[in-house]
């Protein structure tokens, strides 16, 4: 399916909404792509890593009753098509530009955890299962693995893919893009010294450098780390412990900056607390600033927030996000 969202969403008023390309001087900057919700009403935003000039990248609900109520947003590498996924499980494309929008999943299977491959002719994506390869241009979609429930996927700078294998918390491992090769670079475990179980959860590989920004989660307390892709190099935590869940970390293109969610709710479905953003100097997190801190009286919350990278031409001419 391919639908045209009108401009409603996206106020095209450059030249390149002409086309769907950006001009040549363009430049890509770096964004917080978000979960916004409003009173039950979800959308996908991106703000700077400061936390200022937030800006819609979809929401969408029509006169005639068309809704989509989207969930775990990236963009791809062209800097201009948002990747998503309902809270049905059904995956799309949208052009930020164009304004098309690509229903990716025919079968109506419910995928979690979508991810562009470096190229953007496939998406990968998980049913709560095995890791599916889905074609763009054909929809087609095919298991990587057999057996097993994997979550939270990203590539490596070298194009392999990083995992959670067992849910949200579990094992991290490293494949390669057709299922081959895979490896367990943090296995969890029983400590029976201290009588707790080691989860680890919620990897994230740096754009551009073979780094991996994880949690690790002992039962009560969390810390965020990073490891190198051969699993070496996080000998002490960059963050913790803490006994607050620590959630969706990420780097930034240039491996300078991390950002994380400290859920304050409890579980991680909540969505009461803080963005942080740290400048990371290859061993430490420092200058964290809380960029976005849920106040009840707001009537909405901002989570999830994961680093991209967006044509500013593209982002200058997004809707301002308007609670």
């Amino acid at each position: 399916m391919v639908i045209i969202v009108l401009a409603l969403l996206i106020g095209c008023s450059h030249a390149a909404c002409d086309n769907g390309t950006t001009s040549d001087d363009d430049t890509k900057i770096d964004v917080l792509v978000c979960m916004y919700n409003n009173d039950g009403d979800y959308s996908i935003i991106a703000m700077k890593p400061d936390g200022t000039g937030r800006k819609v990248l979809f929401s969408y609900l029509d006169e005639e009753g068309f809704y989509i109520n989207p969930r775990q947003g990236s963009i791809g590498s062209d800097g201009k098509t948002l990747l998503f996924g309902d809270d049905g499980g059904v995956l799309y494309t949208y052009n930020l530009v164009t304004g098309v929008l690509v229903d990716l999943c025919p079968d109506e299977t419910h995928y979690e955890t979508p991810v562009f491959s470096p190229d953007m002719k496939k998406v990968y994506a998980s049913p709560h299962s095995d890791i599916y390869c889905i074609d763009v241009a054909t929809k087609e979609a095919i298991p990587i693995t057999e057996g097993g429930s994997y979550y939270h996927f990203s590539f490596t700078a070298s194009g392999k893919i990083v995992y959670c294998y067992g849910g949200g918390f579990g094992s991290i491992g490293l494949m390669n893009s057709d299922g081959s090769g895979a490896q367990i670079l943090r296995e969890s475990y029983y400590d029976e010294e201290e009588d707790v179980e080691i989860f680890y959860g919620h990897p994230r590989a740096f754009p551009a450098t073979n780094k991996i920004v994880y949690t690790k989660f002992n039962g009560d307390e969390y810390e965020l780390r990073v490891m190198n892709t051969a699993g070496g190099g996080d000998d002490n935590p960059l963050v913790g412990p803490l006994s607050n869940q620590i959630l969706t970390p990420s780097a930034n293109a240039a491996g300078t900056k991390i950002a994380y969610f400290r859920n304050l709710d409890g579980d991680s479905g909540g969505a009461r607390g803080k963005i942080i953003v740290g400048n990371y100097n290859g061993t430490t997190l420092s200058n964290e600033v809380e960029i976005y801190v849920y106040d009840a009286g707001d009537g909405y919350t901002i989570w999830r927030p994961q680093f991209n990278q967006i044509y500013k031409s593209v982002y200058d001419n997004l809707p301002d996000l308007e609670p």
